[in-house]
């Protein structure tokens, strides 16, 4: 049990460790402190470079307990880093916004002189370092003093005492690193009482700033809310502070008496076991000198050398030979005075006749003392001890040497049971170990008769590379013999164990502060909702607007603000009223209440009735929350029926003036035709009567006439289109064509009114200028004449030029730059302010000719912005004027058609017959149309309405492949594949192509797994579907009896002025560019538009969703093949919310629907009557 006293008898290292793990908590316990002031002190790099030297002093107290490199390293790094948090912490502290340096003017010095000291890494280098450290850390403690004094008084007392610690903080630590810097030594072995006096002085300063900075905390939140988590936040950090240093101390304490433990445990495991094997060693040596004393003090001995007759030296043999065989691990041998082996017990008698006198142990025997030698044998090559006795005669004077040999081999052996052991002689050299790497090496002991168990790190003069020595214990025993010593190392378990014991007190730590920095950011997320919510309240009581939340589950207002008693008249609390009782009887129900919940936030329009019956109607805002642990809904009102009466206004004067101008636009289109019929036949009647006339008065009389009929009809041209422009029917058809193409032409159509001028007509093409592009050359061509027109009429003389050129390009997009220029001076910006009027006059009191009385410039100028362009005039007295005309298109290659094109060779004829084809579709424009493709090719089809139609001409009928619609009435697609996959024989494994308004890739897979082969969506073009037949059939190239078919140009030349819905370009693709399948669609739809249209009633007054989804679907598919995408999209709209179940949403479309689908039927009469005509 420990004694309180012996807390704190710990070792230096343990004091700095326990100093790191205070700095730490100090971090944390500044990072704790509110935002407002972190941000007015700037502590957040101040914070950083805490933590950082906590860290280090933490690795510094492990490098001293552990001296390893690794830890030295890392601290180095982590003190930099620490250095320059604290130095980033001054920069921005001490300095002015405006005078602050860059932050590599100080890091960069900084980093450079920390880093060479530590690479020169000696005694001055060292004290240079801390030196540096302790201006560092100074000067910024002095700058947050500073700062400290722009606080509020309570914040500015604790703050000033705060730093001045942290003063005396630092004072204390780097004086500790100097002093450990003089003397060369670790803080380890520091141990005396100054040096635990300024530890514990170190600690208690950094024990009272975070005391300071706890207190302050809990006086700063008493203000708080006394509530439970309020109280807990207090006194948490309090409670935090105090578990850690407990823990931490007492940690410290139970790693210190653990490594205690832990190395006397080791000290006397070592002790023994040296103990042990010394003993063992002393007996191998103890025999062999035993035995050559009782050998050489035996009479035969003596007698052989007194008289060598050969009975003596049998005698000697028998005798030797009886030694060995009671010691087989030695040998005995006898020489005379010159060294010379006479006998020997080794059966082999390899000693006999060897000269030994150069042996230690002979010389010693020789002069009648005892030798003993340990040292390799020269016959044997193994390693022996020997051992020597002299032989005396009558006379004690030595007469021969014998000697024994014990051989060591088994002694390495036991010396193994040990590892790692070895036995040095008293040279320091290894003749004996566990490791034969050891062998040979010598190693300097000091003390050379001195029994110890040590760490082997007290021994620098032992030098083992490969075992780290702090690991080790060290054992010496001496030998009785050759003074020699036995060495024995023992590996101890208590670095390890400390590293550990440090590391859990560390992440202890360390968690401690985790859920100190929860608690803080908890309380702060307390107070912040505290402040949201007032901040809520007040807005809500106060909001102008009525706002009040209702419950997702049971639908009664929960809360409810003043501005919504008042708004609704109410008399007393909404609070548990339900929110349909807010609204009109036959408007109480959910459908576009709100949305989703997917989506937080919506918005929509309500109608709302008061308590007096009144009803209004409001814009609802809404939002998903969490109101008191329930899901509710926060709804804000805000009253729109003065709106929606202003709207109906703006709205009712829009349709007048829409109305008003369409009126005006028809007027212009109808008076253009009646009064373009006359006049053609005036400037007719008047070229044959000119043509008959022979009286020069009478003939210029008619060209007077013909030249005012022209104007006449020109103008009335212009007029027509400007109608159609303001009524928004002119649009702009993007084709590709040839532009160099169309410019060289426009030229010569304009040369003959050139000519009539003597005007000169430049053409130039800058080269840059693409030759295929896709724009509408109508409409260039049109802007175009009147530029030029312009510029002929008003040039007297010389020439007029056309350039075009590139202004801007792209990937894919470019504008093109047209520039007309003629000899007319002016003024550009009285040009371009009033040119582009209708009817502008230069003057009106000039000649006739000088007059502009067309509208062509007006109607270049509309059109330009209508394809996007823009035009300008460039004009002075010198240079003349110039009309600049930018225009985008989009560039493609020539080899690039305008619009998919059908293949170019294709024929549905295999093996000399046609293919057959099976179409199922309830849409009568899509059979149609999908049969004439087919028929187009030489192949012949049977339509059929449904899916069963379409089993039960299978059944009946050999067809080559299936074109099955998805959506049918009675039996779909779908299941008619499954069908078609079931039955029996060759029409089970028919190929279909499954055809869709959808392009799902769920419907697309779901068609394929029903049996479809092929897959392609409405609306589709005649090469979508011949590609789709190719792929099943290879039919490219087949064989047939004709030439193959291609799609002819289309007949119907006059423009369909005026279509609103359809895309003609694409029509006619989908028609094969037959004017007669465009006559026969126009049948069929007119027949089917009544119906469908009668179908959307029915869907209204019956409320269903399911056939208003399939109306929807079939009119998607109508207006897709017929190339009218605002109809097909809102179709498609109809049919997506009213599969979603969204009646009353899918419904307000109907009547725009319906709207389209007249507007597709005005536009197919349009085409008829133009192909009939032509």
């Amino acid at each position: 049990m420990l004694a309180l006293s012996d807390i704190f008898l710990l070792l230096p290292g343990y004091y700095v460790y326990l100093g790191g793990v205070f700095l730490i908590i100090l971090s944390a316990l500044l990072n704790s402190t509110p935002s407002a002031i972190k941000e007015q002190l700037k502590l957040n790099w101040l914070i950083l470079g805490v933590f950082a030297s906590g860290l280090s002093r933490i690795l510094m107290a492990f490098d001293s307990l552990f001296p390893d490199g690794i830890f030295l390293w890392l601290e180095a790094l982590i003190r930099l880093a620490g250095a320059l948090f604290i130095t980033e912490f001054f920069r921005k502290t001490w300095f002015s916004e405006e005078e602050t340096p860059p932050a590599y003017i100080l890091h960069i010095p900084l980093t450079a002189i920390i880093t060479g000291f530590y690479l020169v890494n000696d005694g001055h280098a060292h004290a240079g370092l801390i030196a540096i450290f302790l201006v560092v850390k100074c000067a910024a403690l002095i700058a947050g003093l500073k700062l400290a004094r722009k606080l509020a008084t309570e914040n500015r007392r604790l703050a000033t005492s705060s730093f001045l610690l942290a003063i005396g903080a630092v004072v204390l630590q780097n004086f500790l690193h100097l002093a450990s810097a003089t003397k060369e030594k670790h803080l380890m072995q520091l141990t005396d009482q100054t040096l635990y006096l300024i530890l514990h002085l170190d600690l208690l300063i950094l024990i009272s700033i975070s005391a300071m900075v706890i207190i302050a905390r809990y006086f700063r939140e008493q203000p708080a809310k006394n509530s439970a988590q309020t109280s807990f936040s207090r006194i948490a950090p309090g409670v935090i502070f105090i578990s850690i240093v407990f823990v931490t101390v007492f940690g410290l304490r139970l790693s210190h008496s653990m490594a205690l433990q832990q190395n006397q445990h080791a000290t006397l495991t070592l002790e023994k076991a040296i103990q042990l094997l010394s003993k063992i060693v002393d007996q191998r040596f103890a025999f062999a000198s035993t035995s050559s004393v009782i050998m050489g003090s035996a009479p035969v001995m003596s007698d052989y050398f007194i008289n060598r007759a050969p009975e003596n030296l049998e005698r000697l043999n028998r005798y030797l030979k009886n030694f060995t065989a009671n010691n087989p691990g030695a040998i005995c041998y006898v020489m005379d005075m010159k060294g010379v082996v006479h006998a020997s017990s080794d059966l082999e008698h390899l000693f006999i006749g060897k000269d030994l006198s150069f042996r230690d142990y002979f010389k010693s025997a020789s002069l009648g003392k005892p030798g003993v030698q340990i040292d390799i044998g020269v016959l044997t090559s193994t390693l022996g001890f020997y051992s020597s006795y002299p032989i005396y005669g009558p006379d004690s004077q030595v007469i021969g040497v014998c000697a024994v040999k014990r051989n060591l081999d088994d002694l390495d052996k036991t010396l193994r049971l040990y590892h790692p052991a070895m036995i040095i002689d008293a040279t320091g050299t290894v003749f004996l170990s566990s490791d034969y790497s050891y062998l040979g090496r010598r190693v300097a002991i000091t003390n050379s008769s001195a029994r110890s168990i040590s760490p082997l790190k007290d021994f620098p003069e032992l030098q083992f590379p490969e075992i780290e020595a702090s690991r080790y214990l060290l054992g010496i025993e001496p030998l009785q013999t050759l003074n020699s010593k036995v060495l024995m190392l023992m590996e101890s378990n208590v670095r390890n164990n400390q590293i550990w014991v440090l590391m859990v007190i560390l992440l202890i730590v360390i968690i401690f502060v985790v859920i100190l920095n929860g608690i803080t950011r908890t309380a702060e997320a307390m107070r912040s909702l505290e402040v949201a919510q007032n901040r809520f309240k007040t807005l809500f009581d106060n909001a102008p607007e009525s706002i009040f939340v209702v419950s997702l589950v049971t639908l009664k207002i929960i809360e409810a603000n003043q501005s919504m008693l008042r708004q609704f008249q109410l008399t007393q609390s909404a609070i548990g009223m339900n929110y349909f009782d807010l609204m009109p009887t036959r408007k109480r129900n959910l459908t576009n209440s709100w949305h989703s919940a997917s989506k937080k936030m919506f918005k929509h329009e309500r109608e709302f009735r008061k308590q007096n019956g009144e009803v209004f109607s409001a814009e609802v805002t809404g939002a998903i929350m969490d109101f008191n642990r329930e899901r509710a809904l926060l709804l804000i009102l805000h009253d729109i029926t003065m709106h929606r009466e202003i709207e109906s206004r703006l709205r009712e004067a829009k349709n007048a003036a829409e109305e008003a101008n369409a009126l005006k636009g028809r007027f212009f289109a109808n008076a253009s035709h009646e009064i373009r019929t006359p006049m053609t036949a005036i400037i007719g009647l008047t070229e044959l009567a000119a043509s008959n006339c022979a009286d020069d008065r009478q003939k210029h009389m008619l060209e007077l006439i013909r030249s005012s009929s022209k104007s006449m009809l020109t103008l009335l041209n212009d007029i027509f289109d400007l109608a159609q422009i303001a009524s928004g029917k002119l649009t702009i058809n993007p084709v590709q064509f040839n532009l160099h193409l169309l410019l060289k032409d426009l030229v010569e159509i304009i040369q003959f009114q050139a000519e009539k001028k003597s005007v000169r007509i430049v053409l130039k093409i800058n080269p840059d200028v693409p030759e295929m592009v896709i724009s509408d050359p109508d409409r260039i061509r049109q802007i175009l004449l009147n530029l030029l027109s312009n510029a002929i009429k008003f040039a007297h003389h010389g020439e007029v030029k056309l350039n075009a050129s590139l202004q801007k390009t792209s990937q894919s997009a470019c504008v093109i730059e047209f520039a007309v220029s003629d000899s007319r001076a002016g003024n550009s910006e009285q040009m371009q302010k009033n040119l582009f009027g209708a009817f502008v006059f230069n003057d009106p009191y000039v000649k006739d000719e000088k007059r502009d009385g067309s509208l062509g410039l007006s109607i270049s100028k509309q059109l330009i912005d209508l394809m996007g362009g823009r035009i300008k005039v460039e004009a002075n007295v010198e240079e003349g004027t110039t009309f600049k005309v930018s225009i985008p298109v989009t560039v493609k290659s020539v080899a690039t058609a305008p619009l998919p094109e059908a293949p170019a060779e294709i024929s549905l004829i295999r093996d000399g017959r046609p293919l057959n084809f099976l179409i199922a579709d309830d849409n009568e424009i899509n059979l149609f149309l999908a049969s004439s493709i087919i028929e187009k090719f030489n192949g012949t089809t049977v339509c059929v309405s449904d899916g069963i139609e379409a089993i039960t001409a299978l059944k009946n009928n050999v067809f080559d492949a299936v074109l099955m619609d998805i959506q049918m009435p009675r039996m779909d697609g779908i299941a008619a594949l499954k069908e078609i996959r079931k039955m029996t024989g060759s029409v089970a494994e028919i190929p279909v192509i499954a055809i869709s308004a959808f392009a799902s890739e769920q419907e697309k897979n779901m068609a394929r797994d029903a049996g479809a082969q092929s897959y392609i969506s409405k609306p589709y073009f005649p090469e979508d579907l011949l590609k789709a037949i190719s792929e099943l059939f290879a039919t490219r190239n087949a064989e047939t009896s004709e030439k193959p078919a291609r799609i002819e140009e289309i007949i119907v030349k006059a423009p369909a002025s005026g279509l609103r819905q359809i895309n003609r370009s694409e029509l006619e693709l989908r028609v094969l560019k037959k004017p007669e399948n465009i006559l026969q669609i126009n049948e069929i739809f007119q027949r089917r538009s009544g119906i469908l249209q009668k179908d959307l009633e029915d869907c209204v007054s019956t409320c269903s969703c399911e056939r208003l989804r399939e109306t929807a679907h079939s009119i998607k598919g109508l207006a897709g093949m017929l190339a009218a995408p605002n109809a097909f999209e809102l179709a498609r709209e109809i049919e997506f919310l009213s599969r979603d179940g969204k009646f009353d949403q899918a419904v307000v479309h109907i009547s725009e629907l319906k709207k389209l689908l007249n507007e597709i039927a005005e536009d197919l009469n349009l085409l008829k009557s133009e192909i009939e005509q032509h």
